[in-house]
């Protein structure tokens, strides 16, 4: 029960998708799971997840601070109950402790969003 962040250009080995309520499953050859957590982008076919990181990046030398916010938008959402981010992590944890769970987006193998959510998933696992 491995998670990892993994970046989504990795896509072109995926065989097959599909979509529940805001969530981008990905299946890959062998079984392996990688579940899309960014904003949506249609030359992927992805729909946007609702742990999302709502800060753009505009300039690299920003990276840092956009995390920052993120971070504490994210914890104000689990604090606050949104259910749309609860039940996202729910779906989350359920795969997770049922094997290895890769978390998509584009950053990797930069800082990324998705870091903060497998902390949290890490810790309530």
């Amino acid at each position: 029960m491995t998670i990892t962040v993994v970046n989504i250009r990795r896509l072109n080995m995926y065989d097959d998708y599909y979509h529940i309520g805001g969530t981008t499953y990905l299946h890959a050859h062998g079984g392996h799971h990688l579940v899309y957590c960014g904003r949506r982008n249609y030359s992927y076919q992805v729909l946007e997840s609702p742990l999302a990181n709502p800060y753009q990046l505009k300039r690299e030398a920003d990276r840092a601070a956009r995390i920052d916010d993120y971070q504490r938008w994210f914890h104000s959402k689990v604090q606050d109950g949104d259910m749309a981010v609860a039940d996202e992590l729910a779906r989350l944890l359920k795969l997770a402790s049922e094997g290895d769970l890769e978390l998509a987006c584009y950053c990797k193998p930069k800082l990324c969003h998705c870091d903060i959510v497998k902390i949290f998933l890490d810790a309530h696992l």
